[in-house]
């Protein structure tokens, strides 16, 4: 398996335990089972992220960069597709 085939892995493991139904998110890096969905882009998260992928994958600092930014992008168009105008 290459490397970015790994990393993609890992996106997508973290993906499918993302849950969002209704206003609530569940995010398997959060202390909490579920929270606001406006939460979801508070950059405090994002040390949650980079820790679980430190004790999880044993990322390195670029590896969770590569990997947050995909997973960022992808939560970021769910949420926009959630909100009704």
């Amino acid at each position: 398996m290459g490397y970015e085939e790994f990393l993609d892995k890992v996106y997508n493991q973290i993906l499918s335990e993302t849950k969002i139904n209704d206003n609530n998110v569940h995010i398997p890096y959060f202390p909490y089972y579920f929270l606001s969905s406006h939460i979801f882009f508070h950059s405090f998260l994002l040390c949650h992220f980079i820790n679980h992928c430190k004790e999880v994958y044993s990322l390195n600092d670029g590896e969770i960069q590569y990997v947050w930014n995909k997973y960022y992008e992808e939560m970021r168009n769910e949420y926009i597709s959630m909100i009704k105008i």
